[in-house]
């Protein structure tokens, strides 16, 4: 997938500024591992903030695959899209599982994150989420008490044109529109009593 010079600029921004926090992130929470070391007493305090630090870097982390460069050589292991997926979810009202155990391909790992963002969108009052399978035919599972698919997005997200534009809130709807067009997939949305199933696959 060919990308212009300004989207490669704007990519590589959004990985560097996710790589430059994840490491004062990363030292935030060695302090509060030190500060757990030196007391014998269980502090739910020190447990709160290092449970909110691990889902600050999870974030960051699976943000920077989600709206970082991406190449076809470029492998991310199953094992740590699960990981991060499960730290995102920890005291969280969205539970959110990656099922596929194999390494994946960093454009499609990235495709898999932007369709679990926008799954999230659609889920106010949380629920779950399980990526079931990734690669030419992605499909997320997720249910919910309540499903919230505003049609201004949903019913483009095969044509980005006729989506709005861009905003810091719902970013991922358009670079996933863009990437799904792109590549020549189709998404499809199934629609179930306790919530919905989203695929992406060939024509």
């Amino acid at each position: 997938m060919s990308s212009s010079r300004s989207e490669i600029l704007a990519q590589s921004v959004g990985a560097r500024i996710c790589h430059d926090l994840i490491n004062p992130l990363g030292a935030v929470g060695n302090g509060v591992e030190l500060l757990g070391l030196s007391t014998s007493e269980n502090s739910v305090e020190l447990e709160l903030l290092q449970s909110s630090v691990n889902a600050a870097q999870a974030r960051l982390q699976m943000l920077r695959i989600a709206f970082g460069p991406t190449t076809d050589e470029a492998i991310v292991e199953g094992h740590i899209l699960r990981t991060l997926m499960t730290q995102l979810s920890n005291g969280q009202r969205h539970k959110i599982e990656w099922l596929p155990s194999s390494g994946t391909p960093r454009n499609v790992a990235q495709l898999g994150t932007l369709m679990v963002l926008c799954v999230v969108s659609a889920m106010p009052t949380g629920g779950h989420i399980r990526v079931v399978k990734i690669g030419d035919y992605s499909v997320v599972e997720v249910t919910a008490t309540r499903i919230d698919l505003d049609p201004i997005f949903w019913d483009h997200i095969a044509e980005p044109a006729g989506l709005p534009a861009p905003s810091a809130r719902t970013v991922h709807f358009n670079l996933l529109a863009d990437q799904i067009k792109q590549t020549g997939r189709v998404p499809q949305i199934e629609l179930m009593d306790n919530g919905f199933v989203f695929s992406v696959r060939p024509t």
